[in-house]
């Protein structure tokens, strides 16, 4: 997905933005970890990982990109190019670092007890994503097929979360 961020086709787009999978990532990243601590660290590097590979093909696009000439010495357009960045997916950082946080703790405790809560927590972002874009837009886009996709991902998700449970450790 990281790979397609600002594609010219409308039906790769719609892949590319979405946001569902970037919390499995997490979930598991939480997951993996021994301790909530861990697993909150863990969460929330993997979702600014996630930020920063998706937005990486716009950072230092060159001089010509900021309207310089093409032989502009290297610090005077990467500083700027660098802060412009930064700028621009400082949003969405903010979001990864929340998200990411959460969602690792929520993996961390499916592993110590695997509430089905968790697992619900994992797949309704597969499930709500379509009906979120069409708030966002006031009306239906995107390729219904992948919409429905999506949903069975989540569905399936969910289901293989909740009668999946974590072999736990006998006290």
């Amino acid at each position: 997905m990281s790979l397609i961020p600002s594609p010219r086709s409308p039906h790769v787009f719609w892949i590319g933005n979405l946001c569902a999978p970037w919390l499995v990532v997490t979930f598991f990243a939480g997951r993996s970890r021994r301790t909530p601590g861990g697993a909150l660290v863990a969460g929330l590097l993997a979702e600014v990982a996630c930020v920063i590979g998706f937005y990486a093909p716009f950072l230092f696009l060159g001089p010509a990109s900021m309207g310089l000439p093409r032989n502009t010495p290297l610090l005077q357009y990467v500083v700027p190019d660098l802060r412009d960045w930064l700028h621009f997916i400082a949003f969405w950082i903010v979001i990864a670092v929340a998200s990411g946080a959460i969602y690792g703790l929520l993996g961390q405790w499916w592993k110590r007890s695997a509430p089905a809560a968790a697992a619900l927590a994992v797949g309704v972002p597969f499930l709500a994503e379509p009906g979120l874009w069409t708030l966002k837009d006031r009306e239906f886009r995107g390729p219904v097929t992948l919409w429905l996709l999506e949903a069975g991902v989540g569905l399936a998700l969910t289901t293989l979360l909740i009668r999946r449970r974590p072999v736990l450790p006998v006290q």
